[in-house]
């Protein structure tokens, strides 16, 4: 008979344990990864671009002098949060009313050209500014978050 003891083996099995662990409880790893990704969607407001490339161009000059696409006020950009939602997710969400129309780009009827002579409404084109949305080098980042946290308890 043949007696194989492998130096090391306690410490290996405690390791595997310990990520065993880990993966069952990430919460610490979600709330990580959902602040990344908040991050990386204020970093689109900061370059001005969606997946495709740069937003389209402002039709119109800024009546308060600010020069950025979607950051006359701030308030947009300003709005992007993160919750971790159960154990194994994390939501990226901005809660400002009118971030889908910039988002997925909109026809807006407002009011009645009734005052102007006319009938029906005055419609505004908002067009598709995708901010909402993590770019292929955050997840590249993302995964390999994940792989430090398993093996190492290490988020971020």
């Amino acid at each position: 008979m043949i007696d194989v003891n492998m130096v090391g083996m306690k410490e290996l099995k405690k390791d595997f344990a310990e990520m065993r662990k880990r993966i069952g409880e990430p919460k610490v790893l979600m709330d990580s990864l959902g602040g990344m990704g908040a991050k990386n969607v204020i970093q689109h407001f900061d370059a001005e671009e969606g997946p495709l490339g740069s937003w389209a161009p402002l039709k119109h000059p800024r009546k308060r002098g600010g020069s950025g696409i979607l950051k006359d006020t701030g308030r947009l950009r300003a709005a992007t949060r993160f919750r971790t939602v159960g154990r194994t997710e994390a939501h990226v969400f901005n809660g400002v009313k009118y971030a889908a129309a910039h988002n997925f780009g909109a026809t807006i009827k407002k009011g009645s050209m009734s005052r102007m002579g006319g009938h029906g409404y005055i419609t505004y084109d908002i067009p598709r500014r995708k901010f909402m949305w993590i770019d292929e080098r955050m997840r590249g980042t993302m995964r390999k978050s994940m792989i430090r946290w398993i093996l190492k308890g290490l988020a971020n």
